[in-house]
C-alpha cells in the first residue's frame, strides 16, 4: 500500500517543482529584458536615424552634433558597433569627432536606442537641392556661356550658368541628341536641372533639355525630376 499511495503522488509533486529553465533565468536577466521591452513598446517602435560629429562619451551614450542641433544615442549590450570598413568594433573603440550613422527606436524623451551604429572616414558633403526651370531663352552670352530663361509659368528671369559638366540634350524630330552650347538660340524653348547658386535667381546647370523654337510639347514633358539626394536623411 505504501509504494501504491507514493506512486499516486508523485505527479503532483513533479508537477510543483520548478523547470530548470526557471531556475536559470536570474532576476537580474528578467528585469533588464522587461525594461527593454518597455523602451520599444513607450517609443511605439518608431524607427529613426540619427548622423553627426560625436561630442562625448559618458554612460553608454554617444551626444552627437547633428545638422539639427544636438542628438543622445544610448547604446547597450545589444548594439552592434561598425568601424569604417565595415568591421564588427566596440564602444571604447569610438572616439570624440568620428563622424557616425546611428540606426535605431526612439523613444519618448527624444533619446536615440541604437541598434546598430556605422563610423564613417569623414563627414559626406552634403548635396544641395537641385532646381528645374522651364522658359523661353530671352538672351544669351556666348562668351560668358550664360543664358537668360524667362520661365513661362512666373514669367521670372533665370540666368543658366553652362559649365564643362553641363550636359545639354535637344529634340531633333522622334530623337533626342545631345548638343553643344553654341547651337541653343534666342526664342528656343528649354528645361534647365542644376544647383541655385543664391537668391538671384541664378542657376548652374547641370541638364538642359532643349527645344525649338515653334516645337509642340509641354512642361510636363519635358521638365526632368531633380535626384533625390544621397545625403543621409535625419528621422523622426
Amino acid at each position: 500500500m505504501f509504494f501504491v499511495v507514493c506512486f499516486m503522488l508523485l505527479p503532483r509533486a513533479l508537477a510543483q517543482t520548478p523547470t530548470p529553465a526557471d531556475d536559470e533565468i536570474s532576476p537580474e536577466i528578467k528585469e533588464k529584458v522587461q525594461e527593454r521591452i518597455e523602451a520599444i513598446q513607450e517609443s511605439g517602435s518608431k524607427k529613426a536615424a540619427y548622423y553627426g560629429t560625436i561630442t562625448d562619451i559618458s554612460n553608454s551614450t554617444l551626444t552627437i552634433e547633428s545638422g539639427k542641433g544636438e542628438r543622445k544615442i544610448k547604446t547597450d549590450e545589444e548594439t552592434d558597433f561598425l568601424g569604417e570598413k565595415g568591421q564588427a568594433i566596440k564602444l571604447d573603440d569610438l572616439e570624440i569627432e568620428d563622424f557616425v550613422i546611428a540606426l535605431g527606436y526612439l523613444e519618448t524623451d527624444g533619446l536615440l536606442l541604437g541598434k546598430r551604429i556605422s563610423v564613417l572616414a569623414e563627414e559626406p558633403e552634403p548635396v544641395e537641392p537641385k532646381e528645374a526651370v522651364y522658359g523661353e531663352v530671352a538672351d544669351i552670352s556666348k562668351e560668358e556661356e550664360v543664358i537668360s530663361l524667362t520661365s513661362l509659368k512666373d514669367e521670372v528671369t533665370y540666368e543658366i550658368d553652362v559649365t564643362s559638366k553641363t550636359t545639354i540634350e535637344k529634340k531633333i524630330g522622334e530623337k533626342t541628341e545631345e548638343i553643344e552650347f553654341e547651337e541653343i538660340e534666342i526664342g528656343d524653348r528649354l528645361a534647365a536641372v542644376g544647383i541655385k547658386k543664391n537668391d538671384n535667381g541664378t542657376i548652374t546647370a547641370s541638364f538642359i533639355y532643349l527645344i525649338p523654337a515653334g516645337a509642340e510639347t509641354t512642361e510636363e514633358e519635358i521638365t526632368p525630376t531633380p535626384k533625390a539626394s544621397p545625403t543621409p536623411v535625419e528621422e523622426e
